[in-house]
């Protein structure tokens, strides 16, 4: 423990307290695990996700190309899962990208069934981590991007404090301040 608190004093560079996983009322959410990929790339490549986002092709060429942009995109990748008697079933995730420690990051979240649409998951989703960067102080505002059609996602941030700031073509920029 003394290395740590050595090493911060000397480098200023600050641990973060990563929580592996979180759950409030049946939605559960935890950090991606590889074995989590093939799964999420089928999601992207099923027709419930592209009729929730209106693509008629799937994103990505293959499964490579997909764990690609997962890696290069994300810093944090959290799986949603909702408990369904004793066990999870994957609904979805949150991403969080341009992560600046102490200032900020920006987040993203989606779910990959028009069914699991409607049901606050994403709203539980996204306030178990919120509350959690807000308890470690973590990061002091947090940004998305949301397309301008998406009545769904827009109410959804809007819910959870975030106020639209900006909008360039058919996106509104999100902003929440954690302080």
């Amino acid at each position: 423990m003394k290395f740590f608190m050595l090493l911060k004093k000397l480098f200023k560079f600050k641990i973060i307290p990563l929580k592996r996983c979180m759950e409030i009322h049946g939605i559960r959410i935890r950090l991606r695990r590889l074995l989590d990929l093939p799964d999420l790339y089928s999601f992207f490549c099923s027709s419930n996700f592209r009729e929730i986002f209106n693509i008629e092709h799937t994103p990505f060429h293959s499964f490579w190309s997909f764990k690609r942009w997962i890696n290069t995109t994300f810093d944090l990748l959290y799986i949603i899962e909702l408990r369904s008697k004793k066990v999870f079933r994957t609904i979805g995730f949150i991403g969080l990208y341009k992560l600046k420690i102490d200032e900020s990051l920006w987040v993203s979240e989606a779910l990959f069934d028009a069914k699991d649409c409607g049901r606050k998951y994403g709203q539980y989703a996204l306030k178990l981590l919120l509350d959690f960067l807000k308890e470690k102080a973590i990061v002091g505002e947090i940004f998305a991007e949301v397309h301008k059609d998406n009545s769904r996602s827009l109410h959804l941030f809007d819910r959870l404090g975030f106020d639209a700031y900006e909008q360039h073509g058919n996106t509104t920029f999100l902003r929440k301040s954690l302080d």
